[in-house]
């Protein structure tokens, strides 16, 4: 009778735990240009450095492919799935979604031209989230669009100026 019990109870343990996994995604709705670094137009990508509260940290690059999208061309970036994963009850991960700018060798290959934090944390089966920009006062600004909330960056640096747009879904799995 009482391998029953525990048996039963957990597998409500095991349900509730499951139940409370969300499953977070960020997507990039847009970029717009304001300034361009270069005359000719920039060589644009996003690199993305995940950091999870338990387990490795990931790095990455987007596009895949191309390696790159063109100033001239940012109308056709449209939500673009940056990170998504699972997002166990009381676990937290922070996304750095940095804008560079690319050149061709010998000249400087890889120019920053800002960065994005998200920092996301599964409360009780909660979604919270803190959007920032690494060593800046100011941040986003949330407005609503057609897809929903949006928060917009303006990133500032090597004479390009752009405004990202990001979006956070939550689904709970279960």
């Amino acid at each position: 009778m009482r391998a029953v019990f525990c048996s039963v109870a957990l597998l409500l343990f095991s349900l509730t735990a499951f139940a409370q996994s969300l499953h977070p995604q960020i997507n990039l709705l847009s970029i717009r240009g304001i300034k361009t670094v270069e005359q000719q137009g920039d060589e644009l990508y996003l690199t993305v450095t995940v950091y999870p509260s338990k387990g490795k940290s990931k790095h990455y690059h987007l596009p895949r492919k191309p390696q790159h999208w063109r100033s001239n061309n940012l109308k056709k970036v449209t939500k673009v799935p940056v990170w998504e994963g699972s997002l166990p009850e009381s676990e937290a991960v922070t996304v750095i979604i940095s804008l560079m700018e690319k050149d061709l060798p010998p000249w400087n290959t890889d120019d920053l031209i800002g960065s994005v934090r998200v920092h996301l944390r599964n409360n009780k089966g909660k979604l919270e989230s803190n959007w920032s920009i690494p060593n800046r006062v100011d941040g986003p600004v949330s407005t609503m669009s057609q897809w929903g909330r949006t928060e917009r960056f303006e990133l500032l640096g090597e004479d390009g100026q752009y405004h990202l747009y990001f979006m956070l879904k939550n689904t709970k799995k279960g």
